[in-house]
């Protein structure tokens, strides 16, 4: 029971850190360089079903939760645009099934353009 209680004390640490280090300039810079990158995998992370509760489950890594903090920027409709996507295009949430959504043209091409809608200095 040690093990679980010291777990849960280091993504609290670890959350904690990260929301003090992440202000909204680096927030943006870190949006504008990988904004693409952020997206896709934040999409795949939907398609998993690993963003549902963010913090009351196992996906309360500090990568997803630095992933949701950096697409703040983006604002809430581009990540209810690409939710939609993947709703539309997933069977069920299964490893395969996610994977061959990541890798079609469609979804690269879905990406692109809500990156271009939403971020105008993106690299």
């Amino acid at each position: 029971m040690i093990h679980i209680s010291q777990a849960s004390d280091a993504l609290t640490l670890t959350k904690l850190l990260i929301d003090e280090n992440y202000t909204q300039e680096i927030k943006e810079q870190y949006y504008r360089q990988d904004a693409r990158k952020y997206y896709k995998v934040w999409g795949f992370d939907y398609c998993l079903g690993y963003t549902k509760g963010l913090p009351n489950n196992n996906a309360n890594r500090s990568d997803a939760y630095a992933r949701e903090l950096v697409l703040e920027v983006g604002g809430k409709q581009a990540l209810a645009e690409l939710k939609k996507f993947v709703e539309h295009r997933k069977k069920y949430s299964s490893l395969t099934n996610c994977l061959n959504l990541y890798d079609s043209k469609e979804y690269q091409d879905e990406i692109e353009r809500i990156v271009k809608k939403y971020c105008k200095d993106c690299k």
